[in-house]
């Protein structure tokens, strides 16, 4: 009698079952009658599959996947599983990294590394030259896909570092006279301000801040306070005189959860910018792009 079989479990079934469970769901391999299955597979036909087993009840369902996700991080892979399969994805899963394609493709179109909302996204110990992809789970089930990509910000702004005669003043540093400073906005006749407001990680210095500010005016980057946004600063490429292009944090190396990495994404993508991510390293200063993705 055919049978499903995942790792040691065995489902004996009726013989057009492994066929149409591999038509119906492109899920498993046949092999001589039977339908071999991961456990990522077989957890998704136990939640969406109800002929399959249609002799379980709901509490034996939810023992079997008990027993077929042993790892803490099974049931968030598996709800991110589902989540593309339901939307016609052909799936394979190795370690955390979930591989997806279309059915009528060959090659696979992308990976995804699958975390919680409380996870962290680690920006220090790996590569985003070539941009990674995240399912992100939360806790009530729901999925959100996001792209993280190192960059090199550039703009088209001149850069000086004059400031003339400057002053630290309540706080701000004003500048008399003129200044060609892109990062000095003018606030009086002849009288310019750099602001040094608080930032919303109150653990930056002001060193560190200055650092960053002071390297994206040499990409031609002008930068102003963020606070509006609840971010460190906005950025402009173009001209001051234009909507800003960039929302930028300023993390100093630690970790950022990425409920955090949600909320400022969401608030930039509600304005039209680009929310950006800048980790000062040694000497330089590393910048990381983060955008929700939509077409998953």
């Amino acid at each position: 009698m055919p049978r499903i079989l995942c790792g040691q479990l065995a489902f004996e079934v009726e013989r057009s079952v492994p066929s149409q469970v591999y038509n119906r769901y492109r899920i498993g391999s046949i092999v001589a009658q039977d339908l071999n299955l991961t456990r990522f597979e077989l957890g998704y036909l136990l939640l969406h599959a109800k002929s399959v087993f249609r002799d379980m009840d709901a509490g034996a369902r939810l023992d079997l996947l008990r027993q077929v996700l042993t790892e803490d991080s099974d049931m968030g892979m598996l709800i991110a599983f589902s989540h593309l399969k339901i939307k016609g994805y052909v799936l394979k899963v190795e370690q955390d990294q979930l591989f997806y394609r279309k059915k009528d493709e060959k090659a696979w179109k992308g990976r995804l590394t699958v975390a919680g909302e409380q996870d962290f996204l680690d920006l220090l110990h790996r590569s985003y030259n070539e941009g990674t992809s995240y399912s992100i789970v939360d806790g009530d089930g729901g999925t959100s896909m996001y792209d993280v990509a190192e960059i090199q910000p550039e703009g088209e702004m001149h850069h000086s570092s004059e400031t003339g005669s400057a002053i630290m003043l309540g706080g701000f540093r004003l500048a008399a006279g003129s200044s060609d400073n892109i990062n000095m906005k003018k606030l009086g006749y002849d009288i310019y301000i750099m602001d040094r407001p608080d930032l919303v990680d109150a653990g930056i210095s002001s060193a560190i801040k200055d650092l960053v500010i002071s390297d994206l005016g040499k990409r031609g980057i002008a930068a102003r306070t963020g606070f509006k946004y609840g971010s460190d600063l906005r950025l402009y490429v173009k001209s001051v005189e234009d909507h800003a292009e960039y929302l930028l944090h300023i993390n100093d190396g630690a970790r950022i959860k990425w409920y955090e990495v949600a909320r400022a994404v969401r608030v930039a993508s509600a304005v039209r910018k680009m929310f950006l991510i800048a980790l000062p390293d040694g000497h330089v200063i590393r910048y990381f792009s983060v955008s929700r993705r939509i077409d998953v």
